[in-house]
């Protein structure tokens, strides 16, 4: 039993940073796609994760929640920030600062 502990932790972890990969990956296309339909530019390519913690989606089952920020600009000269929230591999919302 003791020997199995190690390898559980282990597939756990890798679990995690795939998964991690997988909706950082996600986010990041959702952006870049919202960005260009908005007329905006997705500034530096890709998004910072900010927070991630647990939550029940609508069927009551527990998924992580991740919370990405963004930049974007309008102009070109200004930058703008920008939020995404993932609930699992879905979005649960998406907010682009006021444009000035």
């Amino acid at each position: 039993m003791i020997d199995i502990v190690p390898w559980i932790i282990l597939i756990f972890i890798a679990w995690f940073w795939l998964d991690s990969l997988s909706a950082r990956e996600n986010a990041n296309t959702i952006c870049n796609t919202f960005c260009e339909r908005q007329g905006v530019k997705f500034l530096d390519g890709t998004v910072a994760a900010r927070s991630i913690r647990l939550k029940r989606n609508s069927q009551g089952r527990i998924n992580l929640r991740r919370i990405y920020h963004f930049e974007y600009s309008n102009t070109g000269e200004t930058r703008h920030e920008g939020i995404i929230i993932m609930l699992g591999n879905q979005i649960e919302a998406f907010h682009l600062a006021a444009k000035e």
